[in-house]
Formats: C-alpha cells, structure tokens, sequence
C-alpha cells in the first residue's frame, strides 16, 4: 500500500520527492522509509541521486519503467467514461485529480486499518494486565 502511495505521489507531482518527504507522505519511520525506497529500487521503480541543491541529500524519481508501467494505472480510473463530452483541457485536469482524490481515499483507509490494529493491541495488552 505504502509503496503505490509513493508511486502515485511522484508519478502525479512530476517532481523529486526527498526521503523526509516520502517519509511524511506515507507516515512511516527512517528505518520503514529506507526499507520501503529499497525495495521499490530494487524492482527499478524508482532512482535515488543527490539533491544538486544539497549534496547530502538523496532525490528520489520515478523511473521510466514505473511510468510506462503504472501511469495509467495510477491516472485511468474510470475517466474516460465518466467525462465523455467534457472538453479536453477539463480531462487533462482531472485525471491527476481523480488520481489525488483515489490516493487520499487509500491512505484513509490505511489509517483507518492502523487505528484499529492499535486499538486492538491495546485492548490485548489491558487484558493482559488485569490476568
């Protein structure tokens, strides 16, 4: 899930994003963080190279591969039939909305899913204080 919401960001923004910023966008730690851009690396769905404005920081893109391969993944959910007769330049418009808009709800319900297994642990651990 984390690794889509990556994608989607830096394939809809059209710009590098820094780890801290990834990191941000999927609410995970450093250590998840590196994990997660690692293994999208390692699939070349990503690159990594240094922020020419900062040496010591890492960009990261998406790569060719993750474009051809899931742009319209990411884009295409249904527009075309929703917008038949609308004017071009709307379309244009609100495919990257309709993107933001899935990406959003996805995160939702990744939130929603991460309460819940915390309110459960917690519920466990309580139990597991009164015994």
């Amino acid at each position: 899930m984390h690794e889509y919401t990556v994608l989607a960001e830096l394939l809809l923004g059209r710009r590098a994003m820094t780890g801290a910023e990834v990191a941000e966008t999927v609410g995970l730690a450093t250590g998840g963080t590196t994990r997660l851009l690692a293994r999208l690396e390692e699939r070349d769905l990503i690159e990594r190279e240094p922020d020419p404005e900062d040496g010591r920081r890492l960009l990261v893109l998406a790569t060719t591969r993750a474009h051809e391969n899931l742009w319209e993944d990411v884009t295409d959910t249904g527009a075309r039939r929703i917008v038949t007769g609308v004017p071009a330049e709307w379309v244009d418009w609100f495919r990257p909305v309709t993107g933001r808009l899935l990406d959003v709800g996805v995160r939702r319900v990744q939130e929603m899913r991460d309460r819940e297994h915390r309110d459960r642990v917690r519920r466990r651990r309580r139990r597991a204080e009164e015994t």
